[in-house]
């Protein structure tokens, strides 16, 4: 089997021949973000976008953080935003 898998957290550290793609943040267009933060899973989704907009992927598995439900209480409008029993 073939593909691309990378991490968010080292995506900078990628190499083509045991990841499937290197130079991700040229490739992308984004710098690889701090793993404790909102942008690691911004850039997991932006990241994915990229892959299929470039035709490197046409399937994906999209893997985000937990960083929003933890960092913020569930009655805050930013980790509702996440939340799947949102009315």
């Amino acid at each position: 089997m073939t593909g691309i898998a990378f991490s968010a957290e080292k995506a900078n550290q990628a190499q083509e021949a045991t990841h499937g793609i290197g130079n991700v943040e040229t490739v992308l267009g984004l710098p690889t973000p701090a793993i404790y933060s909102a942008d690691a899973s911004l850039f997991v989704l932006r990241a994915g976008v990229a892959l299929i907009e470039k035709g490197m992927a046409d399937f994906l598995y999209l893997s985000l953080t937990d960083y929003m439900q933890h960092t913020f209480a569930p009655k805050k409008v930013l980790a509702g935003v996440l939340r799947s029993d949102r009315p």
